[in-house]
């Protein structure tokens, strides 16, 4: 259950069971802080995990009005929310929204490969749904083993790894295995093949 109040200060304030998803004090300086805390520099696209409701996508067009904004989110009403009341900007941004317990949308797989955003999390509308918003940024990241499954089968086109040999226990690449990796091949095909190793030993 989705409501809408109004903080002290007059903006507005978006909770789920209770649970406000933003700042009920003041939640404009809130966003303002988020901003300049996660966007030191030019952004040319971004990816925003968690809605809330809206103040920080808003801050993003006020600040960096040139970065082009997406924002994924499971609860269509938050969107719904955002597009009533900001009806001036909504159209300057993209939404995804994504079912709990569904896999993956191609739409949003292809978009985080083609467009490569920076990803963004905007913690305090995770609230009651952490684990969710956690495992969307190790996927988006390309950090569980079922995204680089999927990367790997999209661009290794012939049938010398059999991909259903994976364990998923082992379910992360390490940022570190890959820097090492790195280190070691300055082969695409070469690194590609030495992450499946890492990943199946």
């Amino acid at each position: 259950m989705i409501e809408t109040q109004v903080s002290k200060t007059g903006a507005l304030i978006v909770k789920e069971k209770e649970s406000a998803l933003c700042s009920t004090y003041d939640p404009l300086q809130e966003a303002s802080a988020w901003v300049q805390r996660v966007m030191p520099a030019r952004m040319e696209q971004v990816l925003i995990l968690g809605l809330g409701a809206g103040h920080h996508v808003e801050e993003i067009l006020k600040q960096a009005p040139e970065t082009r904004i997406s924002v994924l989110d499971h609860r269509p009403q938050l969107i719904e929310i955002f597009e009533s009341h900001r009806p001036l900007i909504s159209d300057r941004v993209q939404f995804f929204c994504i079912h709990q317990g569904d896999e993956m949308d191609d739409r949003i797989f292809n978009f985080v490969e083609d467009v490569q955003p920076t990803i963004l999390c905007f913690r305090p509308a995770w609230k009651n749904h952490e684990s969710f918003f956690a495992d969307l940024f190790a996927s988006l990241t390309f950090r569980n083993l079922q995204m680089i499954e999927r990367s790997l089968k999209r661009e290794i086109q012939n049938n010398v790894f059999d991909i259903s040999r994976l364990s998923a226990e082992k379910n992360l690449l390490h940022l570190k295995n890959l820097y090492e990796s790195l280190q070691d091949f300055d082969n695409e095909e070469a690194l590609k093949i030495s992450v499946l190793r890492e990943l199946w030993i």
